[in-house]
């Protein structure tokens, strides 16, 4: 079983699709069942979208017939959000500057 591209580390509020291969190609039993050892730090449903909730490890699994993989995810706290206000006038617009982006607001 593979568990192809994932993130080990998320932050809470992202999300995630798994994407799981199961070998041999021929297996008798595809069904591919996940599990998560912690629901409050991240849950995945039964398509292998996983959700972080909260900050802390988890161990993610999928399962499928005798075969089984794991992995531990990390989730991190969701990064602060800091606004820097700086109010000026250009050509009749309000110009508000937040941290690398300029949201341009009508006046």
């Amino acid at each position: 079983m593979d568990f192809g591209d994932y993130k080990k580390e998320m932050r809470v509020g992202d999300n995630q699709l798994m994407s799981v291969t199961v070998f041999p190609y021929d297996a008798t039993d595809k069904n591919v069942r996940y599990a998560s050892s912690n629901e409050k730090v991240a849950t995945v449903n039964g398509l292998g979208k996983i959700i972080a909730l909260s900050e802390g490890e988890t161990v993610i699994t999928a399962k499928a017939g005798n075969k089984e993989n794991s992995f531990v995810l990390k989730v991190l706290p969701k990064k602060d959000t800091i606004y820097v206000r700086c109010m000026e006038r250009r050509r009749g617009f309000a110009v508000r500057q937040v941290i690398g982006a300029v949201l341009w607001c009508y006046s």
